[in-house]
């Protein structure tokens, strides 16, 4: 029997659906199968991890469920990759039961900005969007209606949940678009303008994991 998580999903009619979906897949943001528990670096406002109040000495794994209030921050680092969650964000990291391998990252209102490792595949899912990314500088904010992807270097495949448009998109810096969750001025995809991040905090989070983004000369 084929695997209905290698495939993407239908299309997002609500909530509900859209949660029930990516719990039955596991879906969303593929890290490597080398990555230990997330490091939680920096916390402002309100913070919660699995409905309490989160701190520093907190570990990030599977099945773990982030939420940030108004006014709330969370930067961490899990592996290769690190992660700046804003104000009014809904993450939940999925995986495989009693082990290490953290298998997603499922988004679906919120912001975030992430940078990637190279290495294994990784796929991140919204309400209207699939990207797949390889080693990757990213920000996007996700709703249900739609959802702001910004490729800020490296490349990414991103396809609306009606599989009706895909672009492959490589960026040298920042090359933002907009994804429908429903046909818009007759695209699902639009070219959208720069918003809300900065290279000051890409570089904050490639500092973390041992990096600069290609932006910045050696």
């Amino acid at each position: 029997m084929p695997n209905p998580c290698l495939h993407y999903p239908e299309p997002v009619k609500s909530r509900r659906d859209f949660l029930l979906q990516s719990a039955a897949c596991g879906a969303a943001l593929l890290l490597p199968a080398t990555s230990h528990a997330g490091k939680l670096h920096e916390i402002d406002g309100e913070v919660m991890v699995n409905g309490r109040l989160a701190s520093k000495a907190n570990e990030i794994r599977a099945f773990d469920v982030i939420r940030t209030g108004t006014g709330g921050r969370l930067v961490l680092a899990m592996g290769k990759d690190a992660f700046l969650i804003r104000a009014n964000s809904e993450v939940e990291i999925l995986g495989k039961p009693k082990a290490l391998l953290l298998t997603g990252l499922r988004m679906l209102t919120g912001a975030l900005l992430g940078v990637f490792g190279k290495g294994g595949p990784r796929q991140l899912l919204t309400a209207t969007a699939t990207a797949g990314i390889r080693g990757t500088g990213i920000y996007m904010e996700a709703s249900p209606e739609r959802t702001y992807f910004c490729t800020c270097y490296g490349t990414v495949e991103i396809e609306d949940q009606h599989r009706t448009e895909k672009r492959l998109i490589a960026s040298g810096y920042h090359t933002p678009n907009i994804i429908y969750a429903e046909m818009t001025d007759g695209r699902m995809m639009h070219k959208a303008e720069f918003i809300n991040h900065s290279d000051d905090e890409l570089v904050m989070l490639e500092k973390l994991v041992g990096r600069k983004p290609p932006f910045v000369r050696p």
